[in-house]
């Protein structure tokens, strides 16, 4: 699972870039996560952009790896994206 999402890096456009969520951790009191994510030019190419996140984590909720990707799709810079 991925999104996909045309990013700017760096005054380059890269189409359709490959959004990846990685180390995914549920913090104690299992109430929030904090991940991390990895833009690439192809699921098979190396990360050209990464950040950290934390969220809201609903332990009654879809597994976390969803929730994260949904949580992405809530931000500006993720509007837009499609599951890939």
């Amino acid at each position: 699972m991925a999104l996909k999402k045309t990013v700017e890096f760096k005054g380059l456009t890269v189409t359709d870039a490959y959004n990846r969520v990685s180390a995914l951790t549920i913090l104690p009191g299992n109430t929030r996560m904090e991940f991390g994510v990895f833009a690439m030019a192809n699921p098979e190419s190396a990360p050209f952009f990464s950040f950290s996140e934390e969220a809201a984590y609903d332990l009654d909720g879809d597994n976390p790896i969803r929730q994260a990707y949904e949580h992405l799709k809530t931000l500006d810079r993720f509007q837009g994206a499609e599951d890939f």
